[in-house]
């Protein structure tokens, strides 16, 4: 089986997994409202592992 690099996986054609992970996390955070610090730190790593099981081999090759 051939690893592929994280940076090279997808969330969903067209679109990287990466770069997802991050607008979500970038998302959930603002939608936090500002001084509530510790619920945009849960928010933010929410954001990050919220699709993680797409970089799987299963994911990226068998469902894409």
């Amino acid at each position: 089986m051939k690893l592929l690099p994280f940076s090279e996986t997808l969330a969903h054609p067209g679109d990287s997994l990466p770069e997802h992970l991050l607008r979500v996390a970038r998302q959930a955070t603002d939608s936090i409202a500002n001084g509530i610090q510790s619920a945009k730190e849960i928010a933010l790593i929410a954001g990050l592992f919220h699709d993680i099981g797409k970089a799987s081999h299963y994911f990226q090759v068998d469902r894409l």
